[in-house]
């Protein structure tokens, strides 16, 4: 075999050898894209669930809005203190995070342990826990079993179902004070009277400073970064709300 001949050969075989692996390479690309394309509508809806769980224990409200549908509905024990039904992102009256926000001071407070019960093309089923602690150190902890109906990938309906609503009130009526639960009233009605891009925006800031230290969520709230973006009534509406869970904690 001459020199030729060989340098024929080497060639034909370095060709072969990167046409394998782009074939290679084409197939496995094809396979992840087929594994995408055909999960489950069931899978799907269980993993938008998660994520919005996450979101929820780490105070994201950024990323809790973004998983809804903009008429998303809630619908809680009319027995409870955010009891009832509502439609949309602008709540009309106390609700869950209002009210169970300052009794969370920790990520053991706010976490959820979410487990996953059931799922179908629409809908799925949780089973977690709900948390808090009143500023007396006394503790809560209770199960609530959730429907949730997702459309398009984003949540939809949401009913809550919890084992003892009798315990939830007894822990809320001692743990928040009728003199708070009035201030609380009319600093989130005044909120709520923004209009819904801020009112949305203050509560998402709202949320985020919540699971700050009273004087790193000063130190935030007076930097330049929230003067830009806050005027100086939404500032003092803030501060008002976050000091108003820092006396309840006390």
């Amino acid at each position: 075999m001459n020199a030729y001949q060989k340098r024929v050969l080497l060639a034909l075989f370095v060709f072969g050898t990167a046409a394998s692996t782009f074939a290679q390479n084409n197939a496995a690309a094809a396979i992840d894209k087929g594994k995408r394309e055909n999960m489950s509508s069931r899978e799907t809806n269980v993993e938008v669930m998660r994520k919005l769980f996450r979101a929820v224990e780490d105070h994201d409200e950024q990323s809790v809005f973004g998983l809804y549908q903009l008429d998303v509905e809630f619908h809680w024990p009319p027995s409870l203190p955010y009891g009832g039904s509502g439609r949309g992102l602008r709540a009309t009256g106390p609700t869950w995070g209002e009210t169970w926000a300052v009794l969370q001071p920790t990520e053991a407070e706010r976490r959820m342990d979410p487990r996953f019960v059931a799922a179908s093309d629409n809908e799925v089923v949780v089973l977690w826990h709900q948390r808090g602690r009143s500023s007396k150190g006394e503790r809560f902890d209770g199960e609530v079993l959730g429907l949730y109906q997702l459309r398009e990938g984003r949540l939809a309906r949401a009913q809550m179902f919890y084992f003892d609503t009798a315990a939830v009130n007894n822990f809320l009526a001692g743990a928040l004070t009728p003199e708070w639960r009035e201030k609380s009233r009319v600093l989130f009605a005044q909120l709520q009277q923004l209009p819904e891009n801020r009112a949305l925006l203050l509560r998402q800031s709202y949320w985020k400073l919540l699971t700050m230290g009273p004087e790193q969520w000063r130190h935030e709230l007076r930097s330049g970064r929230f003067a830009n973006v806050f005027s100086n009534d939404e500032r003092a509406l803030l501060e008002k709300l976050l000091s108003l869970g820092d006396a309840q904690m006390k």
